[in-house]
């Protein structure tokens, strides 16, 4: 993995589209391994914040996973676009919630990296309900994005 994106780990964020808090929290352990991976990849890591948060969540974001961290609002991509393009050859995406924000920020990233292998972590997301998640990942798959367990 050379870069991993994380998609809307706000707590404000997920407490208001009422997602499910044992499924996010089995999903926040996975990306908190994942962080870990991405440290000793020496991996560019990304959190992808929802419109309305301020520096204070990445900050928290920070603390919480234990790394230094590059953080941009929704959508991140133009971001990405304007600041890390480079040569990824393995992107990973994951996060909250898989039917909004994860699915818009994977399909953008694999038209932006055309030439990367992009993958999303199925169970380190978590969709506003079981069938927009499961809808979401096979979206992905038909788009030729990886989707697998980590």
């Amino acid at each position: 993995m050379d870069l991993l994106i994380i998609v809307n780990p706000d707590k404000c964020y997920i407490r208001e589209n009422g997602l499910d808090k044992k499924a996010v929290e089995a999903a926040l352990f996975r990306i908190s391994r994942l962080v870990d991976e991405s440290i000793s990849l020496r991996s560019t890591l990304v959190y992808v914040l929802p419109l309305g948060a301020d520096q204070k969540s990445a900050y928290d974001l920070a603390i919480t996973f234990g790394k230094p961290i590059i953080y941009t609002r929704t959508p991140g991509v133009p971001y990405l676009e304007s600041r890390l393009l480079g040569d990824y050859e393995n992107i990973v995406v994951v996060g909250f919630a898989t039917d909004k924000g994860v699915v818009a920020n994977a399909l953008a990233l694999q038209a932006l990296f055309s030439h990367s292998k992009i993958t999303v972590y199925s169970n380190c997301c978590v969709g506003t309900s079981k069938e927009g998640h499961t809808a979401a990942l096979k979206i992905l798959q038909t788009c030729g994005i990886e989707v697998i367990q980590y």
